[in-house]
């Protein structure tokens, strides 16, 4: 038996193709010209395969779509809920009395007031009008809806200055019950209850408007109802 290293088996192997002798044609032969060869282009990194454009709809017309699709139900169910809410109420009497207030809405600061910067805009102490900075453009009417009286004043109200900006709050009644007499686009509100906590509003309907730096209210008495 003979053993045969790494060593002598790579001999072996050199001496076996050295003993091999190609055939003369195959040595003589020169390559055939040809087309190129068909060179696979480079892929960008970020490239994964081909790309496909997308064939789904954009996820914003989609929603616009549905909306739309659902915007007819959505309003029938907001007139549904009209005819049927009503105004938490805030009840207030009538009054035999004509009366005009005139209200001085002037705060006086306890703190100072600064911005987010640092700046000091206002001192404790300082005597405020809100109607200076913010300027009171509209008229309100406050009133109670389920007075078939005080809705007819109101109409009149609106009628009589068409161009003026007026909002009508409303103490008790139902909305449709109270925009069915004004304008399409005259604001409809419930009344706050803050506006009677803050102002000496104790008997409706109510006009309330600016008269320079304080605010005016009248107290509409029953012989205009009529």
């Amino acid at each position: 038996m003979y053993r045969i290293s790494w060593g002598g088996s790579l001999l072996l192997a050199l001496f076996c193709v050295a003993s091999v002798s190609l055939p003369a044609e195959l040595l003589a032969a020169e390559p055939t010209p040809g087309p190129p060869p068909h060179l696979t282009p480079v892929v960008p990194p970020q490239a994964y395969g081909p790309i496909a454009p997308i064939i789904e709809e954009d996820a914003r017309t989609t929603i616009r779509t549905r909306f739309q699709a659902k915007l007819p139900e959505l309003k029938r169910q907001l007139a549904d809920s009209l005819r049927t809410h009503r105004v938490p109420a805030t009840p207030r009497p009538t009054t035999d009395t004509a009366r005009t207030l005139l209200v001085d809405p002037s705060l006086v600061l306890t703190t100072d007031v600064m911005t987010p910067d640092g700046r000091l805009l206002a001192q404790a102490g300082d005597h405020l009008n809100p109607l200076t900075t913010i300027p009171l453009l509209r008229t309100y009417l406050v009133l109670n809806a389920a007075d078939p009286r005080q809705l007819a004043w109101a109409a009149r109200e609106l009628a009589s200055v068409p161009g003026r900006l007026t909002t009508v709050l409303l103490t008790e009644g139902r909305f449709e019950q109270a925009a069915s007499h004004f304008a399409p686009n005259t604001p409809v509100y419930p009344a706050p209850p803050d506006l009677f906590a803050r102002f000496p509003i104790d008997s409706v309907p109510v006009r309330l408007s600016r008269a320079g730096d304080q605010l005016r209210i009248d107290l509409i008495p029953e012989a205009e109802l009529k």
